[in-house]
């Protein structure tokens, strides 16, 4: 940085300012010379009776002078001619930082403006990563210089696991190894390729010596729904017969094989005893001993419900700070009443709100809520007590159509809106962001292969599931191409068990049966074909007609010859 001490002389042309960038929490020295219009330096002892200061609007950076600490370790000859001053970066982003000196005139020359580009260490994430033998796992790499710098990935250990330059890992032996990435950019100062930042993943190959069914309860209430672990692909996992295994895939309406079926829903219909039985049969390398065949079960106990009016068992489940709202057979009949009998442990549980609204609070508890509807007519008055347990999150449970979220008693809250994260194994094959409804999100395919997506409560990351996202064409064949006059059969795989009905966009070019999905191209050109099932799903393909260019007639000893006319 050059700052011209001289009457009417500006920054020469070709000396503006280089962009620097700095780590948020690291230092840069910059090195300043005042020099007349004449190219005369004035050494540092001169600055002070020029008022040498710093200048910059931003937040994102701090500038202050060297410590005589930090002026030893300059060279002797910068100190000669250059005051150095400390540039720590702050706060992630762009700054402009200048320097003044003012003349005995009262007139302030200044420096050219230098671009200063604040940016986050480099971080990996996950920190620690486990994987069984020939599996993989992408890592998410943020911050670095931007837009310019690129992540370079290396492995400590090659023949334990590894890495390509996207970051996606793969496990190859048993051992520990380490991935370091480097934030690597072009230094505008020096002209070279420099590490910015960088930051290391520790990973963990082993194989598997055991399963485990992992359930947070054991002692369950007849009609409920619940999750079970399923396997790790490429193992088998089967159920006891006394329970009745239904998989999360088959519910949405998706397909799967059943050895990579990742989980189930465990139905429980009424009181008594059953058994979860886990059988996971090995492939070669997989497991020690090899090829093994491990087996779990976990007992559990089925437990009568109350049944009573809306809600359907007389209990609201919430979370904390939750909402839901008490609904009966006499809602917008009889006229409806809303009284909080009392909190049962004595402290502010619930408020009550209009229309049933029931608002609960920060503290554990329960209350009972009294709703009368007041038959006018009858002269009559009927009553229902609805009772409210406020709990925290104990567990989620991840399904291709939602969240649930479950409290200590292993029960699904009526209403959850606690703060979830997510992170995918492959980002280059799915990207998943929030839904707009409770506890849901967004799957967007991008290309085909397997993903597996967790998701987990933010304030309590221990409490996480797991779901396999599988991406393929939706409908066959697909971007398909055929000549005029050809005929072709449209089918889909998506919810195979409800009726839907074929379509296009041009019933000039084709023409499709809506039942069957057969086909017949009538002119050339491009055309839309979709296939609804309502208040289900849309999707779609395109297909492309090409006109007949040749025609080509093999004549053999059967046909040596043909003709256009009359047999």
């Amino acid at each position: 940085m050059v700052a011209l001490v001289a009457p009417l002389v500006l920054v020469p042309p070709g000396k503006q300012g280089k962009k620097i960038v700095v780590q948020v929490g690291s230092r840069i020295l910059a090195f300043v010379k005042v020099v007349d219009g004449r190219g005369v330096v004035f050494p540092p002892s001169q600055h002070k009776y020029m008022n040498l200061l710093p200048y910059t609007k931003s937040s994102y950076i701090d500038v202050r002078p060297a410590t005589a600490q930090v002026l030893s370790t300059v060279p002797a000859e910068q100190l000669a001619d250059s005051a150095v001053f400390v540039v720590e970066g702050v706060d992630v982003g762009s700054a402009h930082l200048t320097f003044n000196a003012t003349l005995a005139s009262k007139k302030v020359i200044s420096s050219w403006p230098a671009e200063i580009q604040v940016f986050a260490p480099l971080k990996m994430i996950p920190k620690y990563i486990t994987l069984l033998p020939t599996t993989t796992f992408q890592i998410l790499s943020t911050g670095g210089p931007l837009p310019q710098a690129s992540i370079a990935y290396s492995i400590g250990n090659a023949t334990v696991a590894s890495v390509d330059g996207g970051g996606l890992i793969e496990a190859l032996v048993p051992g520990n190894t380490t991935v370091i990435g480097k934030a690597q950019a072009l230094d505008p100062v020096t002209g070279h390729v420099t590490t910015f930042s960088e930051d290391v993943v520790y990973v963990q190959v082993l194989k598997l010596r055991g399963i485990k069914i992992f359930m947070p309860f054991t002692r369950l209430l007849a009609g409920m729904e619940c999750l079970s672990s399923g396997n790790i692909l490429p193992m088998v996992c089967k159920q006891h017969r006394r329970t009745v295994p239904v998989s999360v895939y088959e519910k949405a309406g998706i397909s799967i094989q059943e050895e990579q079926d990742f989980a189930a829903i465990m139905h429980t219909w009424n009181p008594g005893q059953g058994v979860i039985r886990l059988t996971a049969k090995c492939p070669p390398g997989f497991c020690t001993p090899d090829e093994a065949v491990f087996t779990d079960q976990v007992q559990v106990q089925v437990l009568p419900a109350l049944q009573l009016l809306n809600p359907p068992d007389g209990f609201f489940l919430l979370p904390h700070n939750g909402v839901a709202r008490i609904i009966t057979n006499r809602d917008g009949t009889s006229h409806m009443s809303y009284k909080l009998l009392n909190d049962v442990e004595g402290q502010s549980v619930v408020t009550l709100r209009s229309q049933g609204e029931v608002l609960s609070s920060v503290v554990n508890g329960h209350a009972v809520v009294m709703v009368t509807a007041l038959e006018e007519e009858l002269g009559l008055n009927q009553t229902v007590v609805v009772h409210v347990e406020v709990r925290p999150v104990a567990s989620i449970s991840l399904l291709p159509v939602s969240i649930p979220q479950a409290a200590p008693n292993s029960k699904q809250f009526d209403f959850a809106d606690v703060p979830l994260g997510q992170r995918l194994n492959r980002y280059d094959i799915v990207q998943v962001s929030p839904g707009a409804a409770n506890g849901s999100y967004i799957v967007k395919a991008a290309k085909q292969g397997d993903a597996i997506l967790k998701i987990w409560v933010s304030a309590q990351p221990h409490i996480s599931d797991f779901i396999r996202v599988r991406v393929g064409y939706a409908i066959i064949p697909s971007l398909a191409n055929i000549h005029l006059g050809t005929k072709i059969c449209f089918t889909t795989h998506l919810a195979e068990d409800q009726p839907g009905w074929w379509t296009t966009g041009d019933q000039g070019l084709l023409h499709i049966q809506p039942e069957t999905g057969v086909a017949m191209a009538l002119s050339t050109g491009r055309a839309v074909v979709y296939h609804k099932i309502k208040d289900i799903i849309d999707t779609h393909t395109e297909l492309t007609v090409a006109r007949i260019h040749d025609i080509t007639f093999n004549l053999t000893r059967e046909l040596p010859h043909f003709t256009n006319g009359p047999s």
